[in-house]
C-alpha cells in the first residue's frame, strides 16, 4: 500500500463530497495482500492504518480508485464506510485505458 497526495488526473472529473485541496486528501494507492494471506484481515487493518494517518495527519478525506470489477476490494472499502462515488475511464500504463470506480472517506 502506497499513501499520499497524487492522484490520476481523471479524479478532477469527479464530484467528491467534500472540497480540498490536494495537501488535505490522503490517497492509497496498490493495496494488496498475497494470496497466501488473504482472507485474514489484513487488508481491513491496512485501511484502518491508512484512516489513522489520515486523522493524525488533520486530513479531510481519504480518496482512491478500484478496477471495475474488482468485486473484493469494493466490498472491502464500502463495508469500512467508503463511499462509491462515479466511474471514470482512466489510463495506468499496467491496464491502459480502463473503468475505475471513485471512493472517498470522508473525515
Amino acid at each position: 500500500m502506497v499513501l499520499n497526495h497524487a492522484y490520476n488526473e481523471s479524479y478532477k472529473n469527479c464530484c467528491w463530497q467534500i472540497a480540498a485541496d490536494d495537501s488535505e486528501i490522503l490517497v492509497i494507492h496498490a493495496l494488496g495482500v498475497h494470496p497466501g494471506f488473504q482472507g485474514k484481515g489484513f487488508a481491513k487493518a491496512m485501511v484502518r492504518k491508512a484512516i489513522a494517518i489520515a486523522e493524525e495527519a488533520g486530513m479531510k478525506a481519504i480518496r482512491l480508485d478500484v478496477l471495475a470489477g474488482n468485486i473484493p476490494a469494493e466490498k472491502l472499502y464500502q463495508g469500512m464506510g467508503f463511499q462509491y462515488l462515479t466511474s471514470v475511464q482512466m489510463y495506468y500504463e499496467d491496464t491502459g485505458w480502463t473503468a475505475f470506480k471513485l471512493y472517498e472517506y470522508v473525515l
